[in-house]
């Protein structure tokens, strides 16, 4: 394989520019349906992702390298389409066949396997001893253990510790860096504390979305953080919703955000201001509003 494939695997969804490079390029035909497949998954596109994935399966079972990448990207492809069972029988034959896996691979297989599988909640997969297999755990692995277990705290009630292991993994994802990682752990954090720590919360949020614009020019990617820090913002009653409404709003004739978020998108539309409406019903609402922006401009300019 290219050597700048290891590119791909260190920065993930960050590292396009690569991933389009080496597609303008001739390339092996089955490497070209790997790179297709995480194309796709990086759009969120899962079911051309899963047909690029099962073309190149049927054809490149002599080259077990791209035959475990396309299968380990197939199992990305099924978390994401919440096929549980096929999930599941897919981790085991990886598990199984784990010898069979090259090295040169074998640890970009184990980082996926071990990500998705802890990040998968209901599937009560086997995970004792998996990641054991290799003795050096890379950053990215443990970063992923760590909201792992950031997860299972909070599921039985520990917020406190959870939030714990989500603020070790973002000081590992800042250090790497891991783009996804890093918005993953803000977003988490946030959402988490925000009955208890609105404020604290929208903060995390704000980091969030600061870091999400830094690394990706499409916020669709990570949709969610948006999402967030709307309901924040939105429990504060804080001025910025309409901003944050107003940039959701740019994204509902997409089909993802359609069926992912068409909750989120009812609700923004309580949140658009019409510029040209000029007259409002006398209603005593409005009297008592207008009464207290008067008395605050006052202050202002005494």
């Amino acid at each position: 394989m290219p050597i700048l494939t290891k590119k791909i695997f260190d920065l993930g969804s960050y590292s396009k520019p690569v991933l389009s490079y080496l597609l303008d390029n001739k390339i092996d035909v089955c490497y070209k349906n790997y790179l297709r497949s995480l194309e796709y998954i990086w759009k969120r596109e899962y079911e051309k992702a899963l047909k690029e994935v099962n073309s190149g399966l049927k054809k490149c079972k002599e080259n077990k390298s791209l035959y475990y990448l396309l299968l380990s990207n197939k199992f990305i492809i099924l978390f994401y389409l919440k096929d549980i069972e096929k999930f599941k029988i897919l981790y085991n034959k990886i598990r199984k066949e784990y010898k069979k896996i090259p090295p040169s691979v074998r640890k970009i297989t184990n980082l996926l396997l071990i990500n998705y599988s802890l990040m998968n909640e209901d599937s009560n997969l086997s995970k004792s001893g998996f990641w054991g297999k290799d003795k050096e755990i890379s950053p990215s692995t443990k970063l992923f253990l760590l909201i792992g277990k950031a997860r299972r705290e909070i599921k039985e009630g520990r917020i406190e510790k959870g939030i714990f292991y989500y603020q070790k993994g973002l000081q590992i994802a800042a250090k790497i860096p891991h783009p996804s990682g890093i918005i993953t752990c803000y977003n988490d954090i946030s959402w988490y504390l925000m009955n208890e720590k609105p404020f604290k919360s929208l903060y995390y949020a704000e980091k969030g979305i600061y870091y999400l614009a830094y690394y990706f020019e499409d916020p669709k990617i990570y949709f969610y953080i948006l999402d967030t820090i709307f309901n924040i913002e939105r429990k504060l009653n804080f001025y910025r919703i309409f901003e944050t409404g107003e940039i959701i709003n740019i994204y509902k004739d997409d089909d993802f955000v359609k069926n992912k978020y068409s909750n989120l998108l009812n609700e923004i539309r309580k949140f658009e201001i019409n510029f040209d409406k000029n007259l409002y019903k006398n209603s005593s609402n409005l009297r008592n509003y207008l009464k207290k922006q008067i008395k605050n401009i006052k202050k202002l300019q005494n």
